[in-house]
């Protein structure tokens, strides 16, 4: 039995948007884990300690 036209269509577009949805995530995680990346790579900041006595 042959697919009518509608479910092909049906198919194709539930397929299409499968396709964008992962696409769109592995563009996520790739922007998510390059945040991570370079965290990890740059050098920590140059802090001072905190002092709670106020100098004058």
């Amino acid at each position: 039995m042959q697919p009518t036209p509608l479910q092909i269509r049906r198919k194709r577009l539930i397929r299409t948007a499968a396709l964008a949805a992962a696409v769109f995530g592995l563009v996520a995680l790739a922007l998510g884990l390059g945040d991570v990346v370079s965290a990890a790579l740059d050098p920590p900041s140059q802090v001072k300690p905190y002092d709670p006595l106020l100098r004058w």
